[in-house]
């Protein structure tokens, strides 16, 4: 049987493309320039106002998944190797899964099975199955699977791109410091805190992803504020209390 492919490198010449672009996030911190990144239409979880402070160890986990030798600096270099890996990984799985009889190497008859499996996308440019590789997106993000608090946080966290790591290197030196990201992600923070009194409500979150505008559920805006106005009911002797989280419907509890 004539063997057309060996090894993960002959897969990747047939296989379909496995990245995006990386993509710049321009000043401004437009949401509409993150494409999937906020998900229009899906509601923010329900979650207790935060601090800064929690905002920002929030990008400092993100900071420690780009810093991978542990030297307080992300560099392009860096950021591109977890890009590296994570083609490489779907690459793997992918040889692996065409390899059928696992003899590492693909024949045209499992490669032919296998474009045969993807149906109508035999003759696209790329996969139509994600669990076979799709795209590999040039982007690092905080990860949302912590609980409520972590899923607002990585709506309004820039995920890393090469792009948004050039701009954040205010000093121009060999790489992004922990600092510098901190300052450069804590513009949306202080975007998003529309009375600036250093704290978020889910109501202020929502708000600013929705360019200003208040979005379904959250009450007409006499009961919540205009843009730029506290949603906590500050002048009302409420806002004290609900930045502990006391009567704020729906609080997700200390530990999110």
């Amino acid at each position: 049987m004539r063997r057309i492919l060996a090894g993960t490198g002959g897969a990747l010449l047939l296989l379909a493309p496995l990245h995006a672009m990386a993509q710049g996030v321009p000043g401004g911190f437009s949401d509409q320039d993150l494409g999937s990144h906020i998900q229009p239409g899906k509601p923010l979880p329900s979650i207790r106002p935060f601090e800064r402070k929690r905002f920002d160890q929030a990008v400092g986990k993100l900071f420690k998944l780009a810093d991978t030798n542990h030297d307080g600096t992300i560099t392009l270099a860096e950021f591109n190797a977890v890009i590296a890996g994570r083609e490489n990984r779907v690459i793997a799985e992918r040889f692996d899964a065409i390899d059928t009889n696992h003899d590492h190497e693909i024949s045209q008859a499992e490669f032919t099975q296998w474009q045969h499996g993807l149906g109508s996308a035999a003759l696209s440019s790329s996969a139509a199955k994600p669990e076979l590789g799709g795209l590999v997106a040039e982007e690092i993000r905080y990860p949302a699977g912590y609980g409520p608090r972590d899923e607002a946080l990585s709506r309004l966290i820039l995920p890393l791109t090469a792009t948004m790591l050039v701009s954040a290197n205010t000093n121009y030196d060999a790489g992004v410091s922990l600092d510098e990201l901190v300052a450069y992600e804590g513009k949306r923070f202080e975007a998003a805190d529309s009375n600036k009194d250093g704290w978020l409500t889910q109501a202020e979150i929502a708000i600013y992803l929705n360019n200003g505008h208040i979005p379904a559920g959250f009450g007409a805006p006499a009961d919540q504020g205009e843009p730029g106005q506290s949603a906590r009911g500050e002048g009302r002797g409420e806002g004290r209390h609900e930045r502990r989280g006391e009567g704020f419907p729906g609080g997700d509890g200390d530990g999110d």
